[in-house]
Formats: C-alpha cells, sequence, structure tokens
C-alpha cells in the first residue's frame, strides 16, 4: 500500500508543477486572468487529500489481511520450529533414565544405585516442574491463530493434539517414579510403601516409556509434515 502511495505522490507533484507551469502561460497565451495560483493549489492539495484518503481506504483491507496472514505464519513458526520441538525434547531428557529403567533393573541391579542417583531424581523433578512450554501455552497460540483467521492443518492440529493428551501422563508418572526412587535411594526402609516398590517403579517406567513413544511419534509427523512452513496453515473461507 505504501508503494502505491508513493506513486500517487509523484504523480500529483508533477500534476502541481503542470498547473503552475499552466498558470503561467495561459493568461500570457490567451490574454485572460484565471484566477490566483494559491487557490489553485490549495484545490489542488485538497482534491489530492482526498484521492489518497480513498486509495488508502480502498487498500485496507487487503492491508489488514496481508498482516494477519504474516503474524499466522509468526505463530506457525514459532509452534513448529520451536514448541512442539522444546516440548518433546524437554520430556525425552526428563524420561531418559526411565526409558532405560527395566533394561537396567535386568542387567545391572535392583538396587537403584547402580544407575540412579538422588541428584538425579531432584533434578528431573525439578525440570518436570519449570516447564514452560505447557499444554494451555499451545492451546493459546492455536487460539490466537484461529482468531487471526488462519487453520493448523488437519494433520498437524491432530498431531498436536495427541502430543498435549501424553502431557499429563507423563508428567504424573514422572513425578510419582522419582519421588518412589528418590525414597529407596535414601535407604530408610521406613519410609517404603508399596507404592516406592520396585514393582510399582517398573510399571511406572512402562507407561512413561509408552507415552514418549506416542509423543515422539506424533512429533515425528509434525516434524515431517512438509518442508515449507506454509503447507502447515491455510486462511478460513
Amino acid at each position: 500500500m505504501s508503494s502505491k502511495i508513493y506513486t500517487l505522490f509523484v504523480k500529483l507533484t508533477i500534476t502541481v508543477l503542470l498547473v503552475i507551469a499552466l498558470w503561467l502561460v495561459v493568461p500570457i497565451a490567451l490574454k485572460k486572468d484565471i484566477g490566483n495560483l494559491s487557490d489553485w493549489i490549495s484545490s489542488l492539495s485538497t482534491f489530492g487529500t482526498l484521492v489518497v484518503a480513498y486509495m488508502a481506504f480502498k487498500a485496507a483491507p487487503k492491508w489488514i489481511n496481508q498482516k494477519q496472514e504474516e503474524d499466522v505464519y509468526a505463530l506457525v513458526k514459532e509452534l513448529i520450529l520451536d514448541d512442539f520441538y522444546q516440548l518433546n525434547r524437554h520430556w525425552t531428557s526428563i524420561s531418559v533414565v526411565a526409558l532405560n529403567f527395566e533394561e537396567n533393573l535386568e542387567l545391572l541391579s535392583d538396587d537403584l544405585s547402580y544407575f540412579l542417583t538422588k541428584e538425579e531424581c531432584d533434578a528431573n523433578l525439578a525440570k518436570g516442574r519449570e516447564n514452560s512450554i505447557t499444554p494451555a501455552f499451545i492451546k493459546h497460540k492455536i487460539k490466537k491463530i484461529e482468531k487471526l483467521n488462519g487453520n493448523l492443518n488437519p494433520v498437524v492440529l491432530a498431531a498436536s493434539a495427541k502430543m498435549l493428551k501424553e502431557y499429563p501422563i507423563l508428567y504424573k508418572n514422572n513425578v510419582l517414579l522419582w519421588i518412589g526412587a528418590n525414597k529407596r535411594l535414601s535407604y530408610d526402609l521406613g519410609q517404603i510403601t508399596h507404592a516406592d516398590s520396585l514393582s510399582t517403579l517398573l510399571l511406572l517406567s512402562r507407561k512413561i516409556k509408552n507415552s514418549m513413544s506416542i509423543m515422539n511419534k506424533n512429533y515425528k509427523i509434525i516434524e515431517d509434515f512438509s518442508s515449507n512452513l506454509t503447507d502447515y496453515f491455510d486462511k478460513k473461507s
């Protein structure tokens, strides 16, 4: 829109110069009084302002649509390139020990200290509670895209929903696993209950493994959907 206004401004400037030239030449040629130059320029300026305002009014809907599309693109870019990646990476880093929990029990020992420390349990608990990429955060961003007249591709939206569905399951099972493992590592037998038994911790690790499998699978769907970000969304009809 700015380029059109600039072009119009140049044309109006040329027109003003032509009017001045005519105002100087015509009276000499016709020997007639055609009015005051300032009145001509004032009238022409008013007309030019009206033309510019009309052009801006006509171009406004197109400009708004273009701005909305740019804003949608920026949000989609954040979601696809950053948010989903950070979400998947976050839970992968927390669950890495849980993913190998069963194998470590079988290959090493049922003594958790052979492959786990209290510090690792505390660190994983802290990381799980500090995550900034939550389902509410992702859903809010998708809602913003919709309000800007955009739609995520249905395939991407479905994969996103499946990832977010696993979030609370991962959170709960990780918290229970790390608290239970921490108690066992403290060697305070009086504190150990059925919830902290090896069989319970093993079950929790299997649930985490299943949830991470679902999350990884759907993240892969989103990541590999297209090499072009514009394919991830379209405008509402």
